[in-house]
């Protein structure tokens, strides 16, 4: 299985003129948005990625293989299960109030009796003082 990690620095969204202009539509018409702005995804867009380092510490008998930056395989010796944790450091550049939102998602490949998937994780990481 491949594990891809990507995260994404949120801070003060709402001064950017694109975010602004999003968060007044929606007040004008007024609507209620189910999802905090910056998942949606012309705004999640725009976000700047973070080079935090990742890493992946496998668990048990498994192991990881770097493949790139943010990808590895994540390997099980024969039919056991193969599971790990993922660590990321905080930009120097978070204040209080921002966020960082890690996204991990893991490629299953195609096996007998199951189509190849991918499921996607997303873990909000609230800074404060």
């Amino acid at each position: 299985m491949v594990i891809e990690v990507e995260s994404v620095h949120v801070a003060q969204l709402l001064e950017k003129a694109p975010v602004r202009a999003l968060a007044t539509a929606i007040a004008v018409t007024g609507a209620e948005t189910r999802l905090p702005l910056y998942l949606v995804p012309s705004v999640y867009a725009t976000l700047p990625r973070l080079r935090t380092g990742a890493k992946l510490m496998p668990s048990g008998a498994t192991k990881v293989e770097a493949i790139g930056p943010g990808r590895w395989n994540l390997l099980a010796a024969g039919h056991q299960e193969a599971s790990c944790d993922v660590a990321i450091a905080i930009p120097e550049t978070a204040k209080a109030g921002d966020l960082v939102l890690v996204k991990v998602t893991a490629h299953y490949p195609k096996r007998a009796g199951a189509a190849a998937r991918a499921v996607e994780f997303l873990q909000v990481v609230h800074v404060r003082d």
